[in-house]
């Protein structure tokens, strides 16, 4: 066995050791071995500190998700080439249902906008400055719907980690402005 006191009992938590084994018909650990186990020490303390701070928030993460997987409103999350990385049951249905103001085409995802097909991904480079942005969508029906999209700020602003999801789409019914759409669909003037 080679063992090594990661941390000593304090008043916030108990001592904390990592350890190795060999079992029987492998080789003993040696010195070299040893060193290098203390030599490490230090960064499994580092380690240990950073989980107990992250547990938390991981678990919020967790309970969020199952929240965000049980909502009736669909939640679609893409990639900032507009792929799509994950969503929710109801979006699930809203991809598949009659009337269809949604697409997932290969894995992209494509709305109708003004009774034609267009990729999410055009609007996305827009969230870069943290703004959410709104896009009313006519179907072939004529029927309407609100596509609203939320940057994930981290994706953004981070510059050392690739972030899957850029942006939450939320797929919401009837019009942002009714008098705007029911003039696009009718074909009306003001």
């Amino acid at each position: 066995v080679l063992a090594a006191v990661v941390e000593t009992a304090c008043a916030d938590g108990s001592m904390s050791w990592v350890s190795f084994h060999r079992h029987r018909g492998q080789p003993a650990f040696s010195e070299s071995d040893a060193r290098t186990m203390s030599a490490l020490a230090p960064h499994m303390r580092q380690v240990l500190r950073l989980h107990r701070r992250l547990a938390p928030q991981i678990a919020v993460g967790a309970t969020l998700r199952e929240v965000v997987q049980r909502m009736e409103t669909p939640l679609i999350f893409v990639g900032t080439d507009g792929r799509i990385v994950d969503r929710n049951a109801a979006a699930q249905v809203a991809l598949q249902g009659t009337p269809c103001w949604l697409r997932d085409r290969t894995g992209r995802l494509l709305v109708s906008e003004n009774g034609r097909w267009q990729d999410v991904s055009t609007w996305l480079p827009n969230l870069r400055n943290g703004a959410s942005l709104v896009v009313d969508l006519v179907n072939e029906e004529n029927h309407c719907a609100t596509l609203e999209v939320f940057p994930i700020a981290a994706a953004f602003a981070d510059h050392v980690a690739s972030h899957p999801a850029a942006a939450i789409c939320c797929l919401k019914p009837g019009a942002r402005d009714r008098m705007h759409a029911l003039r696009r669909t009718f074909g009306l003037r003001e």
